[in-house]
């Protein structure tokens, strides 16, 4: 029993330090509002509510927020984390017109004063129609297909799947590599729709700083509320393939044989 805590003990000292360093994004704004005047509450949380629930009120808006700048080193990974509960969300648009209506990212404001010319990536939700993908930001503005470049075209593990009113897990990664940033995406709801698994290499990389985050919630969504939830950044150490759990069996079996010495 005795040696059993100390493996427990010194697991838990070499796997503290991969743990990752994680903050709520907090400070919402809107940053794109074509359908009149929309209702943003709980900008100042991690859970805002863009939306009053009245016919289209969130919709073809954007909603903005920052975070404490980062530089990501080699073997370092930035990940945006969270949930969205989106209400009426679907009613009026057929299923061609819902992939790349909603999107998230992570971006670099890159000196700009206001929305225009952020660098950085954003992912987009496809549908069973159409399949959408990871965009590299370079100009226009931040919620714009303008000036963005399509990196990875993702698809649904099950096509007869469309974003309908549910809530949605999603995160989005972007890991430094010695040649560019390693992207990683996921989105998928309790029914069954689910991005298929994305993980690829840009060597195109234009920047390496990030401090802001940003949604979409496109036109053809016709949204009347969306509940964002947890949404959170965090920064961690990705350890080499191995490394850390040889590290971990090779002090626990010491700590064992002076255990048994003792």
């Amino acid at each position: 029993m005795k040696s059993n805590l100390l493996i427990l003990g010194v697991s838990a000292a070499i796997l503290l330090p991969l743990c990752a360093q994680s903050a709520p994004v907090t400070g919402w704004s809107i940053g794109l509002n074509n359908a009149g005047l929309v209702s943003l509450t709980g900008a100042d949380t991690a859970s805002p509510t863009l939306g009053d629930g009245t016919a289209e009120d969130a919709d073809n808006t954007a909603i903005w927020a920052a975070f404490p700048s980062v530089t990501l080193a080699v073997g370092e990974q930035l990940t945006l984390s969270g949930s969205v509960q989106m209400l009426n969300s679907v009613g009026l648009a057929s299923a061609g017109d819902l992939a790349n209506n909603f999107r998230f990212g992570i971006f670099d404001v890159n000196g700009s004063s206001d929305v225009n010319g952020w660098l950085g990536y954003y992912a987009s939700a496809p549908n069973a129609a159409t399949a959408s993908g990871v965009r590299r930001r370079s100009s226009s503005a931040f919620y714009s297909q303008t000036g963005a470049t399509l990196l990875y075209a993702n698809s649904l593990v099950d096509t007869t799947k469309t974003i309908v009113d549910a809530t949605y897990d999603f995160s989005f990664a972007y890991e430094r590599t010695a040649t560019g940033i390693k992207l990683t995406t996921t989105m998928s709801n309790p029914l069954g729709y689910e991005i298929a698994p994305l993980t690829f290499e840009d060597t195109g990389a234009t920047t390496f700083t990030f401090n802001r985050v940003g949604f979409l919630a496109g036109g053809a969504l016709n949204a009347d509320s969306f509940q964002f939830n947890n949404i959170d950044v965090s920064l961690a150490v990705v350890p080499e393939p191995g490394t850390g759990m040889l590290a971990l069996l090779g002090a626990a079996l010491l700590v064992y044989r002076r255990s048994r010495h003792s």
